[in-house]
């Protein structure tokens, strides 16, 4: 059966490591682990951007979406673009 086309070109990457770090990624899912990691953390510095909007302490935050303050930083100061 073919497989679907993809929402956006797939560019081919080369990543350098270690065979044991190969086979933890490998049983962690992959790429599939990593696309979904990406999209949560997409997800969680979107949510975290307007909960401060509507001026949620960090604490309450950081609490209730079990991240770190220094996540919170992180997407305070724009390390995770809109």
């Amino acid at each position: 059966m073919p497989r679907l086309k993809p929402p956006a070109p797939l560019v081919p990457r080369s990543v350098r490591m270690p065979a044991a770090a190969w086979a933890v990624f490998d049983r962690l899912g992959g790429a599939e682990w990593l696309r979904r990691q990406v999209r949560t953390a997409e997800a969680t510095a979107r949510t975290v951007r307007e909960r401060l909007a509507a001026g949620e302490t960090h604490r309450a935050i950081a609490e209730e979406l079990r991240i770190s303050t220094k996540t919170i930083q992180a997407v305070k100061q724009n390390w995770f673009p809109e």
